[in-house]
Parts: structure tokens; C-alpha cells; sequence
């Protein structure tokens, strides 16, 4: 099985904020569905 390929120092200064994006994302929506509409992303 070949080594995992990491990813560079240009992809990972790329990945780490659109993952912390993606992380924060659905809260942020529940949030204003809360807020706004007394709703839950889950619902």
C-alpha cells in the first residue's frame, strides 16, 4: 500500500479555512432558522 500523499503547504493554507467553514456552516444556519422562523436546521 503506497504512503498517503499530504498535502502541500499552498493546498493546506487552502483546505484549513474552508474546512473551518464548513465546520461552522450548519450551526450558523440553525442559528438564524432558530432566530428568524423558530426552526432547527435538522428540521
Amino acid at each position: 500500500m503506497p504512503d498517503p500523499q499530504w498535502l502541500s503547504p499552498e493546498e493546506q493554507r487552502a483546505w484549513v479555512p474552508l474546512a473551518a467553514l464548513l465546520f461552522r456552516l450548519p450551526s450558523g444556519f440553525d442559528s438564524q432558522l432558530q432566530r428568524d422562523e423558530g426552526l432547527t436546521f435538522a428540521s
